[in-house]
């Protein structure tokens, strides 16, 4: 996370909320920075997506999607 958006997060309440493939995996009710969040992928082969939610408590949302490969 850029520097300059750290120190903005760091004064408004939030959630994080992780997906895999639109199943929700976990939630974190009270976000902070910096976060760290381990991921092992499970599945099958092929393409998933895994996506990350960020919504204030103000309303404020954002989304990070990324795509994974299972070999």
């Amino acid at each position: 996370m850029d520097e300059k958006d750290a120190l903005r997060m760091e004064k408004v309440k939030y959630e994080i909320t992780f997906f895999d493939d639109l199943d929700f995996i976990s939630e974190e009710e009270s976000g902070y920075v910096p976060i760290s969040w381990v991921f092992v992928p499970k599945g099958e082969e092929g393409t998933h997506m895994l996506s990350v939610n960020i919504a204030s408590f103000k309303g404020h949302v954002g989304l990070k999607s990324i795509a994974y490969i299972i070999k």
